[in-house]
């Protein structure tokens, strides 16, 4: 069962909008390895979010939101170094899985990572 006040906010390195959308395809599919948002490298395909990720995001025991950059800018006003995990209690955030951590890590680690961390 999911808490009611504390969730996961995952935090791209990217903007939103369909344009800077179709940019991050290009980027991901052309230079990958100077794309700048390792949790979108991991957790996407080329077009849609992969399989094995959106399952694992509906097992998690809290809940989950994503936002990009500029939508977390907007929200929270902070400017954290991104892509993150943030815990957020109420209105308290931590970091979860931070930035230069989350850059190092594939989706196999990263799953496992949350896991640990919230047990």
């Amino acid at each position: 069962m999911k808490t009611t006040n504390t969730k996961l906010l995952f935090v791209y390195n990217a903007d939103s909008g369909l344009w800077n959308g179709a940019l991050d395809v290009m980027h991901k599919v052309f230079s990958p390895k100077t794309y700048a948002c390792n949790l979108c490298g991991i957790t996407y395909g080329a077009l849609s979010v992969k399989k094995e990720w959106a399952e694992f995001i509906k097992m998690l025991p809290l809940k989950t939101e994503f936002l990009h950059r500029d939508e977390w800018l907007e929200k929270f006003k902070r400017a954290d170094n991104l892509p993150a995990v943030f815990l957020q209690n109420g209105e308290e955030l931590e970091s979860f899985i931070p930035a230069e951590e989350m850059n190092k890590l594939s989706l196999k680690e990263l799953k496992r990572k949350i896991l640990e961390q919230l047990s």
